[in-house]
């Protein structure tokens, strides 16, 4: 096997895989609560080994990916239904009776009072806004409690994992707990706060800078493939004649 032309093809799908979480980051920068893709660093010791090893078949590893939870900047809204965690808690919210979790708290009503997500699926806890509730009215206690005036219309349901590296992406800002992981009660210390939407993490120009040496990177390794190749047809047209 020619280990040059290996090395360089799987250094052009590992850039490829890049660019395309990249490209997922910069499409969902502007959903309130995304968290963005990142490539997870190989411990020091597996690199090492790998490099002692020196096995022509390896090639250049794959990245493996991990969502960075760090949360995103916070801004006003002045709407009634936006909500926001300051913290590491998460919204539950239920598609088809499974529960999912998200940052995302662009929350509202549909005709039976019923507090749902922009998509349509029903938030978690039991609350109902009657059709005469004056939205300006509306406040939330830090724990979650949902207040208009003084009557309390229900209570949004939170939360927290020991290590949210275990969930799984269920969409742009919606994560699933495989079986064996079960959430705990909302963090100590949070807070959720209305008229406030937490924005994605995604910083733009960081994104651009990635996907530029990213480009520059690919086209690196396209060169080492085209070299070789060349190299090679040489050689072999040389041992021909």
């Amino acid at each position: 096997m020619n280990e040059g032309m290996y090395k360089s093809t799987t250094g052009m799908l590992h850039q490829a895989t890049r660019l395309d979480m990249i490209a997922e980051n910069l499409a969902n920068s502007s959903v309130p609560g995304y968290k963005r893709t990142v490539s997870a660093a190989r411990p020091f010791i597996g690199a090492f080994q790998d490099a002692l090893r020196d096995k022509p078949e390896d090639g250049v590893r794959l990245a493996t990916t991990a969502v960075d939870f760090t949360m995103g900047a916070f801004r006003h809204t002045e709407r009634a239904l936006d909500f926001a965690v300051e913290g590491k808690s998460f919204f539950v919210v239920l598609q088809n009776g499974q529960e999912l979790y998200t940052r995302n708290g662009a929350f509202t009503v549909d005709p039976d009072g019923n507090l749902i997500t922009q998509n349509g699926l029903a938030v978690k806890g039991d609350i109902r806004i009657p059709p005469d509730t004056n939205m300006a009215d509306i406040t939330v206690g830090e724990d979650g409690t949902l207040y208009s005036g003084k009557t309390v219309l229900g209570k949004l349901e939170l939360a927290s994992f020991e290590d949210p590296q275990e969930l799984l992406r269920a969409g742009p800002s919606l994560f699933i707990a495989p079986s064996g992981v079960s959430p705990d009660p909302m963090a100590q210390g949070d807070r959720v706060q209305n008229r406030v939407l937490e924005g994605s993490n995604t910083c733009i120009f960081t994104e651009m800078t990635e996907m530029i040496t990213c480009m520059r990177n690919f086209e690196a390794c396209q060169k080492m493939t085209s070299i070789q190749d060349t190299t090679e047809g040489a050689f072999i047209s040389k041992l021909m004649q």
